[in-house]
């Protein structure tokens, strides 16, 4: 056994900021089709919370989802198949600057038909299944209420394919379009004790929503009886610019938060409306972001589904179809900072800002034998991979390997940054730093068409999941 599942105790400073608590709609209701209050009280609440101009936050917790024994039995699941040798339990682990550790297993949802998660965990997969298929049935419920809540005098939403005989409504989105199934342990025990570096920086997501199990902590563990209660350090950005910690209680189920796609939910709604009916309907995507430094345990687990448009779906400015930009932006780190560049935002509202990612890294998809490092896939090697870097007793990680071979100082990879010298190696986190790009200043200096030390600085705050 690697990590001991007591509770971890961190001595991390703490945030003062103020809490917000999310609206909450009881699914229940959702479900209740044949009982015109509950269905009145569904519209109230998905309305103001997710569409409504003035009043939607971009946010909305789904109660009564999970049977209590499900959820935990998946939670459990997931921290015992964690407390395993890392080759036996098939997921993907990356390293954040703040040190928190990262480790995913994930699988692709295609037209309602769920791929398989990969593990060689005994009961793992068989404990992600309900949650999943929950999933399944929640989000479709919610696209066809929200998209009834659109339909204004009888119009639906339309959204053109590449298929001139094709066109999809709002419901058609969860049906016809892809969907990331993402299941993250973060695991602290290494990492910073200031509450200054956040584990994720503030981003927006890629897909038009992303729906997620608020992170859990175990609370405490006592022979077999392991309880888990929601973590802290979770922040959105309101529409006022105000930035609140988001408190989550053991009732939030299944968290809304829509991302980056809903700006072309929103053209195709001033396409159908007058602009009087468009400035009363307007989806809003949250800027958030995590710091783990917030918990007093150093494991946290959370699952999270990204919501994605239809493949086949065509961009409004571009005129080229989802899949094809994902494609482009999955085989070239410099394809989104290209597109800003020439004005074409992918679904950014302010691109200098924030930018679209893919949940757990999904703008570079990693084979399990290799490691994601400034958008790149890095084999594992003889001298450098999660088992060879254990056996050292040392972190894999994504490092400035020049500052590395010329003093031993370990700079982290930012995230963002694209640049020859980082690959992963096997450091001592003790002591490290993150990498700062050079300044607008310094780059002026730097020969033509390239920066200080050959980087082209990513718009993109963090590379995937995309996450949580």
């Amino acid at each position: 056994m690697r990590f001991s599942f007591g509770i971890v105790a961190l001595s991390l400073a703490k945030s003062t900021w103020a809490s917000w608590s999310p609206p909450r709609l009881d699914y229940r209701n959702v479900i209740a089709t044949d009982d015109s209050n509950a269905q009145i009280i569904v519209r109230e609440i998905l309305t103001s919370s997710l569409l409504e101009a003035r009043t939607s936050q971009g946010v909305l917790s789904l109660t009564h989802v999970f049977p209590e024994e499900v959820k935990k039995g998946m939670l459990q699941a997931m921290m015992e198949c964690y407390d395993r040798e890392p080759s036996d339990y098939g997921s993907k682990s990356i390293v954040y600057p703040d040190g928190t550790k990262r480790s995913t297993w994930s699988a692709g949802v295609s037209k309602t038909v769920r791929s398989s998660v990969t593990s060689s965990c005994e009961g793992l997969a068989e404990k992600m299944e309900p949650i999943r298929a929950l999933v399944d049935e929640a989000m479709a419920n919610l696209a066809d209420e929200m998209g009834q809540a659109l339909n204004q005098g009888g119009q639906d939403v339309v959204f053109s394919t590449d298929s001139e005989s094709d066109e999809y409504g709002f419901q058609d989105l969860v049906e016809e379009g892809e969907q990331l199934d993402h299941f993250h342990v973060y695991d602290a025990s290494l990492a910073s004790a200031d509450d200054v570096t956040k584990t994720l920086e503030w981003h927006t997501d890629f897909g038009w929503a992303l729906a997620f199990l608020p992170g859990q902590l175990i609370a405490s563990k006592e022979h077999e009886n392991v309880e888990f209660t929601p973590s802290k350090g979770f922040y959105i950005k309101l529409s006022d610019g105000s930035e609140e910690q988001v408190s989550f209680s053991s009732e939030d189920d299944l968290v809304i938060l829509l991302g980056d796609g809903v700006n072309h939910i929103n053209q195709a709604l001033q396409t159908r409306d007058s602009d009087s009916e468009h400035d009363r309907l307007r989806l809003r995507s949250v800027p958030h972001a995590f710091a783990m430094s917030e918990n007093e345990s150093a494991l946290r687990f959370w699952y999270g589904r990204m919501m994605l448009f239809p493949s086949n779906v065509l961009h409004p400015t571009l005129n080229q179809s989802f899949g094809t930009i994902r494609k482009s932006m999955n085989s070239d780190p410099n394809y989104y900072t290209s597109l800003v560049d020439t004005g074409y935002a992918l679904g950014c509202s302010r691109p200098e800002d924030l930018s679209p990612r893919l949940l757990a890294e999904d703008g570079t998809n990693c084979d399990e034998d290799q490691f994601n490092c400034w958008h790149s896939c890095f084999n594992h090697t003889e001298e450098v991979s999660p088992t060879v870097c254990e056996g050292r007793q040392l972190e894999m990680a994504c490092v400035d390997t020049v500052t590395l071979e010329a003093d031993g100082s370990v700079v982290l990879w930012d995230g963002a940054t694209h640049g020859k010298q980082f690959a992963p190696e096997c450091v001592d986190m003790e002591g490290a730093t993150v990498y700062t790009p050079p300044t607008e200043a310094a780059t002026v200096d730097a020969g033509e068409g390239e920066d200080l030390a050959g980087n082209e600085t990513m718009v993109d705050h963090e590379g995937e999941d995309l996450a949580g």
